[in-house]
């Protein structure tokens, strides 16, 4: 079974803060749902071993519009209010202030799958 945990969730959430507290978004709370974070658990009433392999799949983004669709395709209203505000521009700026040296953001993304072995 395939397991995500929202790393990059609050990534965003910490981009859109620092921007300006007073906008409109929502801060990501832990799935309840099958995850990283609680998939052992779950599966240890199926199986007698149960193993996590993780794996890499942080996100590298260069071009910051890209990322700015994104942030705005979470339906929060951000968007909107940043473009009633006149400020759309701005947080395009800030966010393209965000990349590294390198020239992207890096953006952690937690990600592996669980095996599990010998059912009841």
């Amino acid at each position: 079974m395939v397991a995500d945990q929202d790393t990059y969730g609050r990534k965003i959430y910490h981009f859109v803060k620092e921007f300006d507290s007073s906008l409109p978004f929502i801060k990501p709370v832990h799935s309840t749902y099958f995850g990283l974070e609680n998939g052992e658990k779950a599966l240890l009433s199926s199986f007698n071993r149960v193993q996590l392999l993780k794996y890499e799949s942080n996100l590298r983004v260069t071009n910051v519009q890209d990322l700015a669709d994104y942030i705005f395709s979470i339906d929060t209203g951000l968007e909107d209010a940043l473009n009633k505000q006149g400020r759309y521009d701005q947080f395009i700026s800030f966010l393209e202030s965000k990349k590294n040296t390198q020239g992207y953001i890096h953006i952690s993304k937690d990600s592996g799958m669980y095996v599990g072995s010998e059912p009841y």
